[in-house]
């Protein structure tokens, strides 16, 4: 036949008789495997008796692992005015044609000067793959809501204004209670025997920080309580403001 075929070598030679018919020691695999298989696939025959199946090292390739995040970019916290100043300075000279391989280098060039400066300028960030997806219901009242404030900006109706009010208190609502719900799921999966494991994993899933305490040093001590950083700063300013020269300084009014 035309098939592609690979054969995978046998490990240990059979010479076992079965029921009349000898033990296969050769496998081969059709085209529609190949570019799946295992290449240390193997026919693991160690057989002691006659009455043992053959048992083979048949593996196909796992996929490839996913990226645990997605890589996008983070326009919230993009410099416009840097990015708009570097478009202006970028961008070709496009000039009037009714050339179509013109008019074709022109876009090509005017969307890689496009592509540059977005590089440039916007950061990327990532996002985790698993995190939950925002429920169906919950995306068409959000879209709805944009439409509605869509068409106030255009007829700016008092009334369009009271019901995309509605729709973003509901919207809200029904956020705060899917949270709830997953806070509620996420924290009884918690183990919280092991009270410092169970701060810690509470801390990051909720983003806490540690708060740092800046300590005061003054003539090498530190100051920490509440009643010495304010004596230390009068005692600071005294010296600061004091006149020595002036015989009045230490006079009581």
């Amino acid at each position: 036949t035309n098939l592609s075929l690979q054969r995978l070598y046998n490990i240990e030679s059979t010479f076992i008789i079965a029921r009349g018919a000898s033990i296969p020691d050769h496998i081969f695999v059709s085209e529609e495997l190949l570019p799946l298989l295992n290449p240390h696939s193997s026919i693991g025959t160690i057989v002691t008796s006659d009455h043992l199946p053959l048992v083979s090292n048949f593996t196909l390739n796992s996929p490839s692992p996913s990226s645990k995040h997605i890589i996008i970019f983070d326009y919230k916290h993009t410099e416009w005015t840097k990015f708009k100043q570097t478009t202006t300075d970028t961008l070709p000279p496009i000039l009037p044609t009714d050339n179509t391989e013109t008019i074709n280098r022109q876009t090509d060039s005017f969307t890689s000067a496009i592509i540059t400066v977005k590089e440039r300028h916007i950061q990327t960030k990532t996002i985790p793959t698993d995190k939950r997806p925002t429920r169906i219901h919950i995306l068409n009242q959000i879209r709805e809501k944009r439409r509605i404030c869509r068409l106030f900006f255009c007829f700016l109706d008092p009334l369009l204004k009271t019901k995309f009010n509605r729709l973003n208190a509901k919207t809200r609502r029904d956020l705060n209670k899917i949270r709830e719900e997953q806070w509620t799921e996420t924290y009884q999966n918690l183990n919280y025997r092991n009270h410092k494991k169970f701060w810690n994993k509470f801390r990051s899933i909720t983003g806490q920080k540690s708060i740092s305490i800046h300590l005061l040093i003054h003539n090498n001590s530190v100051i920490a309580t509440p009643l010495e950083k304010p004596n230390c700063f009068a005692l600071t300013l005294s010296k600061i403001h004091r006149v020595p020269n002036d015989p009045n300084f230490d006079d009581n009014f």
